[in-house]
């Protein structure tokens, strides 16, 4: 007996050009269980994007884990370099243009006012986050990697720590500087990748 839906394995398509939802995948117990109070003991796994540099993510980060007790989600953090993404747009971020950077600013205050979520601000804006995004590549599918996240971008966004620098990670991590020579690049062999 088991009082959990199976999903089968296959295309996750959704639409008409995949046959059935996602929700037509699974296979419901014949025990007379509801749909609806299956999907309500469900845990969900969210996979949830996100670059240190950015305001949202600190904004973000530090609300996900009270979100994911009250509504049984288990979230998959997975660092992205928000650089990269502009340049293969040929986009410039929001801090590089004066009228966005004062939007975005006032914007992110605002949303930490209204919610309780301290902010301080990093020593500079825009910072090369790529070593803090590799830091977090060291725990990718450990159930701490999402702790670490809200860590790291809190000691830049509620504590002003530097995240370009490679003491304040270890410390936050928790790990010597020699702990993180892989981080760091310094074999190219063995770089995470992002």
């Amino acid at each position: 007996k088991w009082d959990r839906p199976v999903i089968e394995a296959g295309s996750w398509g959704v639409g008409p050009a995949h046959g059935t939802s996602n929700f037509d995948r699974i296979r419901w117990p014949s025990q007379g269980a509801s749909r609806r109070a299956i999907l309500q003991r469900m845990t969900r796994a969210v996979r949830v994007y996100f670059d240190f540099v950015s305001p949202y993510s600190y904004l973000a980060l530090s609300r996900l884990a009270d979100f994911g007790v009250r509504h049984d989600v288990a979230w998959d953090p997975a660092p992205v370099f928000y650089a990269a993404l502009l340049d293969a747009n040929h986009l410039v971020g929001p801090a590089e243009t004066s009228a966005k950077r004062r939007y975005t600013m006032n914007d992110v205050l605002r949303a930490a006012a209204l919610h309780g979520v301290p902010l301080v601000g990093p020593p500079a804006h825009p910072f090369r986050s790529l070593e803090a995004l590799r830091v977090t590549t060291l725990f990718a599918g450990d159930p701490r990697a999402l702790e670490l996240s809200v860590a790291l971008s809190a000691a830049c966004w509620a504590e002003g720590r530097d995240l370009t620098d490679w003491d304040v990670l270890a410390d936050v991590v928790g790990l010597d500087r020699r702990a993180l020579r892989e981080v760091r690049g310094e074999d190219r062999n063995v770089r995470p990748p992002l």
